[in-house]
């Protein structure tokens, strides 16, 4: 009753002052306008760099735990990590591939069916920077799945191929790259038969044999007479092996030739490559030392002693300019080093965890270390100023 009577003086007063009710309705809607313009934006990241990498704090965290509803059981630290960190990848016990957003929410889930109708084994997975996707390759003892799934959900494609083959690796953006292992010999290749063909995020994907141009390539650096040692994580399509005289060499997998090679004074045991290819950090094999390479110009460096402290992760920030090692001396806390003073950096403790981490990555755009662990995941990016 009582809004009757204030829908009838509204209407009684709007015919005596019309121009004061339409004046009041624009101030309401400019002043909703203001309120919804005004809300924070979250701050753009930052590109991690010697001159702020002091400001690298924990900005993100997803226990587990808390999304077995959503997510199913994951207890593993694995993770896919995309271009800008806009999204990760998580692998539960049902062998489901649970793709997280940048604010830590669930935003899609699936599984590849195998022969017996049981989810497939998953065994690596990739977003693409074309495309929106998160591409994954699976196994069931019969075939290889590769499959295609649109990060908001829309669209799983799915391609099987019966072979017995091993897949090690996956990448790609236009066309699917994997690295397998032959199931015949010792031998490993490098193969691009499935491709994606798609314009827009809104357009129908195929996928298909690519019959005409298979393009299998023994892998390079496994199959180098010369090169006795491959560096490990160090993410497709680049590849880095040194010989037993301490060269380094670095590779094109889809290729798989030689792009660059320098003299270095010792096997690495934890290192990274910037994902341009262009600067490479390593811990010896006993950690005595950080050293750092540019590939370009084959400059070499002694980083900065490290008195033997075992570093399970180490990263590599986008100029090259700065070295962060997670897990330092088995502690559950993050160093830097500026590669160029050698001057060390405490940044803290990462989230707790059951165990040491799965893996650690920085993203391909430079701005977000991950880190990952039985308990769940956490993001650190550069916070104020």
């Amino acid at each position: 009753m009582g809004s009757l009577n204030f829908a009838h003086r509204l209407h009684h007063y709007s015919r005596r002052w019309p121009g004061w009710i339409a004046l009041g309705c624009i101030l309401i809607v400019i002043l909703n306008v203001w309120s919804v313009s005004s809300q924070p934006e979250p701050p753009t990241p930052e590109v991690i760099t010697h001159d702020n990498i002091a400001r690298l704090k924990p900005v993100v965290q997803i226990d587990f735990a808390d999304f077995e509803a959503a997510a199913g059981r994951i207890d593993n630290g694995w993770f896919a990590l995309h271009l800008t960190a806009a999204y990760l990848a998580s692998i539960n016990r049902d062998n489901a591939l649970v793709i997280w957003d940048t604010n830590g929410q669930v935003a899609a889930t699936y599984t590849v069916p195998g022969t017996d109708g049981l989810p497939a084994t998953v065994i690596d997975a990739a977003f693409t920077s074309i495309g929106h996707a998160l591409i994954s390759a699976h196994i069931d003892g019969q075939a290889v799945y590769v499959a295609f799934q649109r990060l908001d959900g829309s669209l799983l494609g799915i391609k099987r191929a019966a072979t017995a083959d091993y897949p090690l690796r996956i990448w790609g953006d236009s066309t699917f790259w994997l690295e397998m292992e032959s199931a015949e010999t010792s031998l490993r290749y490098v193969t691009s038969f499935y491709q994606a063909v798609y314009w827009d995020s809104r357009a129908p994907i195929h996928l298909g044999y690519d019959t005409d141009d298979p393009r299998d390539l023994l892998s390079g650096p496994e199959n180098d007479p010369d090169s006795f040692f491959r560096v490990g994580r160090i993410l497709p399509p680049l590849a880095v092996t040194t010989t037993r005289t301490n060269l380094a060499k670095r590779w094109n997998l889809e290729n798989g030739c030689v792009t660059a090679s320098a003299q270095i004074d010792s096997i690495p045991g934890a290192a990274q490559i910037t994902p341009d290819g262009r600067y490479f950090a390593w811990a010896d094999g006993d950690y005595a030392a950080l050293h750092w390479l540019d590939f370009e110009t084959s400059e070499t460096r002694l980083v900065r002693p490290l008195e033997n402290q075992f570093i399970p992760f180490l990263l590599l920030a986008l100029g090259g300019d700065v070295i962060i090692g997670v897990n330092v001396g088995r502690e559950p806390v993050i160093v830097a080093w500026d590669t160029l003073s050698g001057k060390r950096i405490d940044l803290g403790e990462y989230r707790p965890c059951g165990r040491q981490p799965d893996l650690a990555r920085l993203s391909a755009d430079g701005t977000t270390l991950v880190i990952g662990c039985d308990q769940g995941l956490q993001l650190w990016q550069i916070r104020g100023m």
